[in-house]
């Protein structure tokens, strides 16, 4: 059972695990333990990536469950991520990629976009990718539905 701070700790790291989740996901991790327990030195060696900031990763997405670290450096694909995979039925993959580069950088200015919407009172969030539809709404010489 976690205390109320410690479980504020976790929402607010997310962005750590969210992050991990794309790079596993683009490294498609989970397609090469899908034979068995591997070594990180293995993976990074596959991957072209350093192996140990790749350790980081699988070790912070084995605290969610997402991968179990086996024995030093080695791990292997649990049940959870399993939905990884890229011939899993209703794999989140696509998803967790797109989700986790343009809307998260938006999601980086909220502070910004809440602000200037209470300034102007407006009733919509200005995120970076708003000003397009902004102007098309407004200027419709600016639509390809003329």
């Amino acid at each position: 059972m976690y205390s109320p701070s410690q479980q504020l700790i976790h929402l607010g790291l997310g962005f750590m695990v969210s992050q991990a989740l794309r790079v596993a996901t683009d490294l498609n991790v989970a397609d090469r333990l899908v034979a068995g327990e591997r070594s990180v030195d293995d993976l990074a060696e596959e991957t072209h990536c350093h192996c140990d900031a790749l350790y980081r990763i699988m070790r912070l997405l084995a605290a969610e469950g997402v991968f179990s670290e086996t024995s030093a450096r080695r791990f292997q694909l649990t049940e959870l991520g399993a939905a990884l995979l890229s011939d899993a039925p209703s794999s989140p993959r696509d998803l967790i990629r797109m989700m986790n580069r343009e809307p998260y950088l938006a999601f980086a200015q909220l502070t910004h976009s809440v602000q200037r919407v209470c300034r102007r009172s407006k009733p919509y969030l200005e995120s970076p990718g708003s000003i397009g539809w902004r102007t098309i709404r407004t200027r419709p010489r600016y639509s390809s539905r003329r």
